[in-house]
């Protein structure tokens, strides 16, 4: 029977088993789909902001495309994108949060289990933007150095820390532990939604000492940062994303080659640490890095003005 067709068994096999697989899946729109796991991912306790980011990437992608997910396919979610104008680091975010709708939807039954999402088959463009890139002690001195005190504080937290910019805007005096020389980020506040505790490096205990006894949150808002990294740049600071979260891995892991510790510190995973920031060192400079210090008159208190 299948000779004359010239298909052999097993593939005729395989396509049968392929359709009663289908044939079990729950019809299901991208709309009802979107609702159902941003209500998972609050009831998993994931941060705010991260749920605020899918809804809004996924919420767009659902009113393009008012359908059964089972019938959208990876040639339509490319001509998507491409539609959106907007830079590779953002389009991968997109595809990202789309690649995770997809997955949800075949956990819950609304796609075929055991088979490759048409979203996963939606390749990625390439990020420049996206390199590693990291400041010099010499580039963080003059930074530093030329800034008010609210933008030295948001600098050397983000230098000497390397904690997410999110995060530190979320951070509230009593999180800094003085005495234990730790500072707390909670689980609600971290990107990962885990707790972890930051080592308050002694160069750094010295530029916050000023700030003891402070309350409430430690930046009013996004404006803040928004404006230090403007004033960076009118510096002649050759910043990029992150280039203070990648300077403090890359000067970290050059002193302490335990990934493992280094990314407890940083939330982020001991492979990607070790991928990323391995030996970008290449001038010794991390002894440079975490000896900046604030000058001697800086030592009086200061009360911080909000942004």
């Amino acid at each position: 029977m299948l000779r004359p067709f010239g298909i052999p068994l097993h593939e005729a096999i395989e396509e049968y088993v392929a359709t009663r697989k289908r044939k079990k899946i729950v019809e299901k729109r991208a709309v009802e789909i979107v609702d159902e796991l941003l209500k998972a991912k609050e009831n998993a306790g994931l941060s705010k902001r991260y749920i605020e980011t899918l809804r809004t990437y996924l919420l767009r992608f659902a009113a393009s495309f008012q359908t059964n997910i089972a019938s959208i396919n990876s040639g339509a979610i490319t001509r998507w994108l491409d539609t959106l104008k907007v830079g590779p680091r953002s389009y991968n975010n997109v595809r990202q949060a789309v690649v995770t709708l997809f997955n949800f939807a075949r956990r819950r039954g609304y796609l075929a289990k055991g088979e490759t999402t048409e979203a996963a088959d939606v390749e990625t463009v390439r990020d420049n933007e996206g390199e590693i890139a990291i400041l010099t002690p010499a580039e963080l001195s003059k930074l530093l150095r030329k800034s008010k005190p609210l933008y030295q504080l948001y600098f050397a937290l983000a230098a000497f820390t390397g904690i997410r910019s999110a995060e530190l805007l979320r951070l509230e005096w009593s999180e800094i532990n003085f005495e234990k020389g730790h500072i707390e980020v909670k689980a609600g506040k971290a990107k990962t939604a885990t707790r972890r505790l930051v080592p308050i490096q002694p160069n750094l205990a010295k530029w916050l000492e000023p700030y003891r006894g402070s309350k409430g949150k430690l930046f009013q808002s996004r404006r803040t940062v928004d404006s230090a990294i403007k004033f960076g740049k009118r510096l002649g600071i050759p910043w990029k994303a992150n280039c203070l979260r990648h300077s403090y891995a890359t000067y970290r892991l050059s002193i302490i080659p335990d990934a493992g510790r280094i990314g407890l510190e940083m939330g982020n995973s001991p492979e990607k640490l070790f991928t990323n920031y391995r030996e970008l060192d290449r001038y010794s400079h991390a002894p440079e890095w975490f000896a900046i210090e604030p000058p001697p008159r800086r030592s009086r208190k200061i009360v911080p003005f909000t942004a």
